[in-house]
């Protein structure tokens, strides 16, 4: 299935492991790296590694893409960052809500999905720049 992702091409500020969320470095707007603080604004997925600062990194924006998971999701679930860049459900806690859960269809049709758990690569449909909080603004 052919994916339509909103995607760039960063330089990591540090090393950067596959499939987190990313946000900007906090002293260069032109490099990235793994979020590390539950719930906060990220910029995006990182769909490859980076074994340090100042190597190449891919990050998608928006769309779907493979996140790993840090905890227990079921399908549509919105989705936030742990603090090691991992997709957690997003609590009532003002979390920025970052996407959801898009488990793939079972025989083409949507519906329930088996859950997924700490470690799992999981499709999710992201779109970090909403910058929606739990409560919905």
């Amino acid at each position: 299935m052919a994916e339509n992702n909103h995607s760039l091409i960063s330089i990591a500020g540090e090393a950067i492991t596959k499939s987190r969320f990313v946000k900007r470095d906090a002293t260069d707007n032109e490099r990235v790296d793994l979020a590390d603080t539950k719930g906060e604004f990220c910029l995006g997925v990182a769909t490859d590694a980076a074994s340090g600062a100042g190597k190449q990194v891919s990050v998608v924006l928006g769309g779907f893409v493979d996140v790993e998971a840090g905890g227990a999701l079921t399908a549509y679930d919105d989705v936030t960052t742990d603090a090691n860049g991992k997709a957690i459900k997003t609590d009532a806690n003002s979390q920025k809500i970052l996407g959801y859960y898009a488990p793939l269809p079972v025989d083409g049709l949507m519906g329930p999905s088996t859950d997924a758990v700490d470690g799992q690569l999981v499709r999710c449909y992201i779109f970090p720049n909403k910058h929606t909080d739990s409560t919905g603004f």
